[in-house]
């Protein structure tokens, strides 16, 4: 259910914005890779945290996609304090 939908009772539900799902499409574009790399990622066991719902539809939470970012090498030399 999505973000202000009504529920079979007509109880507006919220769904916390980090707790919303992507699909492997929005990922990809978000990452900048392409989505057979981030298939690929999949298989090896690598990329961020994905769930699978009904058995094959893949999806990545929005907090374990922003915690790949952060956790993710930065290019460049070291900063240095």
């Amino acid at each position: 259910m999505q973000a202000g939908r009504h529920s079979s009772n007509n109880t507006l539900v919220r769904i916390d914005p980090e707790k919303r799902f992507h699909n492997e499409y929005h990922v990809a574009e978000r990452l900048g890779i392409s989505v057979n790399t981030l298939r690929r990622w999949r298989l090896l066991g690598k990329g961020p945290v994905f769930r699978k719902f009904a058995g094959a539809t893949v999806r990545y939470g929005e907090a374990d996609l922003e915690a790949f970012v952060a956790n993710s090498p930065i290019g460049g030399k070291p900063e240095v304090s």
